[in-house]
């Protein structure tokens, strides 16, 4: 099952295969590498359960993994370096975002989501809701904003408050968040946010809006094809491409 496909900054594709590690792959040559967990190995990933890769801007690759924590992979010299949260409970790690040059912040599956400062290494928890438990499915950062979305409804951090805001399913609101699992976040050039959600379609928050445009998959020409909505990009003139697991792919004109 592959979980995700990213380049990296030397034009290799990096390949996340669950429970079989990370193929790299140069077009160049052609060739495809692998670094997996390896029993009793020393020199492999903590985990070859992986959630997601990122690579950033120094050709290092950070890998998140399934009880593995997050593992660090320089490709320059092969090294790869293990970091796990201090209370050891969070160690699937399901998604990792850079928001500047020094800090990433990673989505758990117990405990919300966790700030590692990349020049110390120092781990420290970051956003989290004690009272709900937030299992992370994705991180946007939007201008001071940082949103995430969880099996347990939507989350707006904002940077400069320190305060959180959460959005739900209401089921008496028309134009309340259509679902409470958020699987995917994306940012379009005007500075909104589309939301897919799993069975609940997707969603969109303008930026000058508190409330949510629904978009649902009808039967009728020109809807989705499918409501349960895993990924999502824009292109470079502005169209979305959705993609479900109940029913293929969807491109959507925003102008249209």
């Amino acid at each position: 099952l592959v979980q995700c496909i990213v380049p990296d900054e030397e034009g290799n594709i990096l390949i996340g295969v669950y429970w079989a590690g990370m193929f790299r792959y140069d077009p160049r040559t052609e060739e495809l590498s692998v670094v997996s967990y390896t029993d009793g190995s020393s020199s492999g990933l903590s985990s070859n359960g992986i959630w997601q890769i990122h690579a950033d801007s120094n050709n290092i690759v950070w890998v998140a993994t399934v009880g593995g924590g997050l593992n660090r992979y320089d490709m320059r010299t092969g090294e790869i370096r293990f970091f796990y949260t201090p209370d050891r409970l969070s160690n699937d790690i399901t998604t990792v975002v850079e928001i500047d040059n020094r800090t990433l912040l990673l989505g758990t599956t117990t405990s919300g989501v966790w700030r590692l400062d990349k020049q110390t290494f120092e781990m420290s928890p970051y956003i989290n809701d004690k009272d709900k438990g937030m299992y992370v499915r994705c991180i946007q950062k939007i201008g001071d904003r940082i949103y995430v979305g969880t099996e347990s409804g939507l989350y707006c951090h904002d940077m400069k408050t320190g305060r959180n805001r959460r959005y739900r399913l209401n089921y008496s609101n028309g134009h309340s968040l259509s679902c409470n699992a958020v699987y995917s976040l994306c940012e379009d050039r005007d500075g909104g946010i589309w939301i897919g959600t799993y069975f609940g379609g997707v969603n969109y928050l303008s930026p000058n809006n508190r409330y949510f445009s629904r978009f649902y998959a009808t039967g009728e020409s020109g809807s989705l094809s499918g409501n349960v909505v895993r990924e999502m990009v824009e292109d470079r003139n502005g169209n979305l491409w959705i993609g479900t697991e109940d029913n293929g792919l969807n491109f959507y004109n925003p102008s249209t």
